[in-house]
């Protein structure tokens, strides 16, 4: 059952849209090609790191991070500790990615791909790329619509609606630099909003040592948890154009340190809210735990500051992924065939088409588990191969062979399997196609010269 918000909480919830509709059309106005698309390569340190962490924390994670401390613990700590990893060997290759990217002038991550790989590689990941952001932009509109609906009393669909509409607006209006900029307010705003509700919640806070134990999961969920952290870099699009628009390499690698910190600082806080909910709250559906607890926790006038930051997390996570959408689209894909047109006008069309088409499929899906796990095996059947290459080059075969087996298998478990445990599926069948391909490159060499 829904809370009654009062004249406070909406106040806050209309200011906060109103301020990042203003920052989207700040952003656009006088807007050059490079600074749509990636803010004239000039985003300083801070700038960058907001940016990356703010775009990773999206309503798909919040919802699913709550849910799984509510049911393990601390034990889901181990998500977070994954990223650090991950992005510790992702700044080991930020350098040459940077000095790449700044000669060659790269956009997205498939145009590293199609010129050090070949057309065949930076079609597959462009085409894989776009389906995960695809599938990943509805989640966030299903997970924040589905939150502040029951928060507000609002219907699922008009939520929905009111998301949607002004996310499409200000990234048509200020492409990149209004997905930067919103992201360095949504940023703020999650992080300090996140720890005024801790204050507000810690009154409830109640030890119980099981709960704590960071080992308090089954081994193959810890192994689904560090791993997926791990791997989540190599393939995140939106991660590659920030590095790509950092003024300088070193303020590239001075960014990838701060967020590092800052995802263990965050872990840790958001791992303390969810410990005080789950000892508070009692619920079988611990995907909508994060809603029961400020439901139950939060005082009158206090509730639209989460609201805000639920928010927050959406729009920094779904502005991020519609607009690598976009890019991918126009960049990678139409731009392949049609020269000679105006990028900024065919990227705030293929922004608002997709934006549509992500209302659409969340309205008539609204199964938030379902589309997540399709997501997940897709996206970390690609990072699993991409990583895998930093280390290693591999041949073109080889490279797209291997994305390819990954994705079948996935296709063909579905049916079957509804939980984490198609993760492990995506990459046991990525890791296939890698022997398999090298094998078969080995024995036909003359496959290698036709790609």
């Amino acid at each position: 059952m829904a809370i009654t918000l009062n004249p406070i909480d909406y106040s806050l919830i209309v200011i906060y849209i109103l301020v990042v509709l203003y920052l989207g059309w700040r952003a656009g106005r006088k807007e050059t090609r490079e600074g749509y698309l990636l803010a004239d390569r000039n985003l300083n340190a801070m700038q960058s790191t907001a940016t990356i962490c703010s775009s990773k924390i999206g309503a798909g994670l919040l919802l699913s991070y709550f849910g799984l401390v509510y049911v393990y613990g601390v034990a889901a700590w181990w998500l977070f500790v994954g990223f650090v990893i991950g992005y510790t060997l992702f700044y080991f290759f930020a350098k040459r990615l940077k000095r790449l990217a700044d000669e060659k002038r790269y956009y997205t991550l498939s145009d590293y791909f199609f010129d050090q790989y070949g057309q065949l590689a930076g079609y597959t990941t462009a085409v894989v790329v776009l389906l995960a952001y695809l599938l990943n932009f509805t989640i966030q509109l299903i997970g924040g619509a589905k939150v502040i609906a029951t928060l507000t009393g609002m219907t699922y669909g008009l939520s929905l609606l009111i998301m949607s509409t002004v996310i499409i607006t200000y990234i048509m209006i200020g492409g990149f630099k209004a997905v930067v900029k919103t992201d360095i307010m949504q940023y703020i705003a999650i992080i300090a909003l996140t720890g005024i509700l801790a204050l507000f919640l810690f009154d409830n806070f109640t030890y119980i040592a099981a709960d704590w134990n960071p080992f308090g999961a089954p081994v193959g969920l810890l192994i689904v948890f560090l791993f997926s952290g791990i791997m989540a870099p190599f393939a995140s699009a939106e991660l590659w154009q920030r590095v790509y628009a950092t003024k300088t390499a070193r303020q590239a690698k001075r960014s990838l340190i701060a967020a590092m910190s800052m995802y263990i600082l965050y872990g840790i806080l958001l791992a303390f809210v969810g410990m005080i909910i789950k000892t508070t709250v009692l619920t079988t559906d611990p995907d909508i735990v994060l809603v029961l607890g400020f439901q139950e926790l939060l005082p009158p006038g206090v509730l639209g500051l989460g609201i805000i930051v639920l928010y927050a997390a959406v729009m920094s996570s779904a502005d991020t992924l519609l607009f690598t959408s976009a890019s991918i689209t126009i960049q990678d894909i139409v731009g392949r065939f049609r020269r000679n047109r105006n990028v900024v006008f065919d990227l705030r069309i293929a922004s608002f088409t997709i934006g549509i088409l992500g209302l659409l499929v969340a309205w008539a899906l609204p199964h938030l588990l379902d589309v997540t796990y399709i997501y997940a095996a897709i996206y970390f059947a690609l990072s699993l191969v991409i990583m895998l290459s930093w280390f290693r080059r591999m041949k073109e075969i080889v490279f797209v062979g291997s994305i390819c087996t990954g994705l079948l298998v996935v296709l063909i478990a579905l049916p079957f399997v509804h939980n984490h445990s198609i993760i492990l599926i995506s990459w046991a069948g990525s890791l296939f196609g890698v022997v398999f391909f090298v094998i078969i490159a080995r024995i036909f060499p003359q496959l290698r010269q036709m790609m």
